[in-house]
């Protein structure tokens, strides 16, 4: 398969990714929170989900967590493993699962199947797996 047709196939897998993501802040004053895919499909956020998340990130952090959250895909990490990025979002997926680790840096984590499955059960709505390929 050539190259650039393989990029469409990832680009329309990646179709529902939000426009603009939100902040926590934004998102807990709105009275339906929810963003806009690229698709033009509307993605709604659980208010109790918000909720939770605001228990666990200091409110210093709430301008800065964008939602949702994206589990990027890539077979570079391994079968069914995926990455979660930037530190905000690391802290918080660890105080949700535990503090047990795989490759981890302070804004990198690595999560496999059995901890992503954890983390949708959790945060089905406030976090999105996103594709990636192998450059």
């Amino acid at each position: 398969m050539k190259e650039k047709t393989f990029r469409k196939m990832v680009e329309s897998l990646n179709s529902h990714i939000p426009e603009e993501r939100k902040t926590l802040s934004s998102l807990l004053s709105e009275s339906r929170p929810m963003v806009r895919g690229k698709d033009g499909s509307i993605h709604v956020f659980k208010k109790k989900e918000l909720d939770k998340i605001a228990e666990i990130v200091p409110k210093g952090d709430y301008d800065r967590l964008l939602l949702p959250i994206y589990i990027e895909m890539n077979s570079e990490y391994g079968r069914g493993a995926g990455r979660i990025v930037g530190k905000i979002n690391c802290d918080l997926v660890k105080k949700i699962l535990g503090e047990r680790y795989y490759y981890e840096r302070d804004d990198e984590i690595i999560l496999y199947a059995n901890d992503i499955g954890n983390l949708r059960r959790i945060l089905p709505t406030t976090t999105q797996y996103i594709f990636a390929i192998p450059i």
